[in-house]
């Protein structure tokens, strides 16, 4: 499945490698734009004497920053809704536009929460040692042996954490896509499919989630990027394509299977 995939990327983006980066960059440039806006609120900091303007400035900033923050959140998700049906081949109208920018940041919203609550369970344990540690080390308890024990299962838990928050992480993808290119599902059904979804095919989409990491290591290399981004972007399109594909096809299997049996089930509910 994953060499189909990544075949058919190739054949889709061979001689089409700059549309297809234009498409990358557009994405990219609205996220270092948005990262760009927040950080203006540091440079400001360190760029204007702390006098009795700068407690003015601040509280300018304070209102103007949010909504500033917002527009670029905005502006990315518009780039990331036209990229991804660009690259699917589906024509996306302008009054649709607004709404599927409002349903990906829904989504990134509810992403974000659900990534930061993975995060604290996952390094949960590794919180509860240090804490141990700390109370052992003011009681006066804390020896050379019990130090170095707690602080190899420290390290151990944070290994592991992060390794399951990033085998977690890919599911978010997919329900991303789904809300940029599906504009006749509600948005409710789209991240409740989503999660079954990513989990049904949680091995594939992890599969090619680290077959692919040479390619994004691939992508910072100058010049290397024109090649890599094309690629990377139209093989996790075709993946989130293939999987909701498979998922319709075996729905289907399961209604014409179950209609098959439904005078056997009546039969033996009478």
């Amino acid at each position: 499945m994953l060499f189909t995939i990544k075949m058919k990327a190739k054949e889709k983006i061979h001689r089409k490698y700059l549309y297809y980066s234009m498409l990358s960059f557009v994405n990219i440039g609205a996220f270092l734009f948005q990262l760009l806006i927040c950080m203006i609120p540091f440079a400001l900091h360190f760029a204007i004497p702390k006098t009795a303007n700068f407690t003015l400035t601040l509280t300018s900033a304070s209102l103007i920053l949010p909504f500033l923050f917002l527009s670029t959140k905005w502006l990315r998700e518009t780039a990331f809704v036209v990229t991804q049906n660009k690259a699917a081949g589906n024509h996306i109208e302008k009054r649709e536009l607004f709404a599927a920018s409002v349903r990906v940041f829904t989504a990134d919203i509810v992403n974000l929460l659900r990534k930061m609550i993975w995060l604290l369970v996952y390094l949960c344990p590794a919180v509860l040692c240090f804490c141990v540690q700390i109370i052992l080390l003011q009681t006066g308890n804390l020896y050379s042996y019990p130090f170095v024990v707690l602080t190899g299962t420290e390290i151990l838990l944070i290994v592991m954490g992060l390794v399951f928050y990033s085998c977690s992480t890919p599911i978010c993808g997919y329900m991303r896509y789904c809300a940029a290119v599906d504009g006749d599902t509600p948005l409710k059904e789209i991240l409740t499919n989503g999660v079954k979804i990513s989990e049904r095919y949680l091995r594939k989409i992890l599969q090619y989630h680290y077959s692919m990491l040479p390619w994004k290591i691939l992508s910072f290399v100058p010049f290397a990027g024109f090649y890599s981004l094309p690629y990377l972007l139209v093989s996790r399109q075709n993946l989130f394509a293939s999987l909701t594909d498979q998922n319709q096809l075996e729905a289907n299997r399961i209604k014409i299977y179950n209609g098959k049996n439904t005078p056997t089930r009546i039969v033996a509910e009478n």
